[in-house]
């Protein structure tokens, strides 16, 4: 292998591993706030309960809607830093396209330099779905870099869902599909298998299917 590939693959090694703690770390802060009031679901906890009305999410970040309180709590339990972007954020699709601006929305960094960013969302009653007894509290994007580069769809960035119970359900799984349509990664073009005009909204999915590895 050339010199760029070998880079490269390190490069993927890096991510995974990142994003496989971060992961690791959120599920077990989730579970911590259940262990706490000895609950089975984080709905049924007084930390989701404190949302005043149906949701809290960025556009209410940090205390309009009645979400200051729980937003309060969050950084208490995640010790993130918020921060907004001020400046041109442009985030890409796997394939290269410019997706989005994120110019002038929150970023709250974690102490592991990854940051939950912008549309993050989540809810008093969680939201049931076709699968049974699997029901989500919120979804966040999740930027392993921060607001370094290359904020990348399937290197750097993912999307995730929250589940009741605590766990990371990652986008393109056939559980993020029952909650808001995202097709299965292996049926659709979210991470392959043609990584051609691939948006990499379901690499997370991808990754962890495949033991926690990036195999495209």
């Amino acid at each position: 292998m050339t010199l760029p590939v070998l880079i490269a693959k390190y490069q993927n090694l890096i991510y995974v591993t990142k994003l496989e703690k971060t992961v690791s770390s959120l599920e077990q802060t989730f579970a911590l706030i259940m262990a706490r009031e000895e609950a089975d679901s984080l709905e049924d906890t007084s930390f989701f309960q404190s949302i005043t009305w149906n949701e809290c999410g960025e556009g209410h970040y940090p205390e309009s809607y009645g979400c200051g309180s729980f937003f309060k709590k969050l950084q208490k339990e995640l010790k993130f830093e918020p921060f907004l972007n001020e400046t041109d954020y442009i985030t890409y699709a796997l394939d290269g396209r410019n997706d989005n601006n994120s110019k002038g929305h929150w970023n709250l960094i974690l102490p592991d330099g990854s940051a939950i960013t912008h549309y993050f969302t989540f809810y008093k009653t969680a939201r049931t779905t076709s699968i049974p007894n699997f029901k989500v509290q919120g979804h966040f994007r999740l930027d392993i870099n921060g607001t370094k580069t290359p904020n990348r769809y399937g290197r750097d960035i993912y999307w995730f869902a929250v589940s009741s119970t605590g766990h990371l359900v990652p986008s393109g799984s056939e559980k993020y599909e029952a909650y808001d349509g995202t097709p299965y990664w292996r049926n659709g073009n979210s991470c392959g298998p043609n990584l051609k005009n691939t948006s990499g909204y379901g690499c997370g999915a991808r990754i962890i299917e495949s033991g926690w590895k990036m195999d495209y």
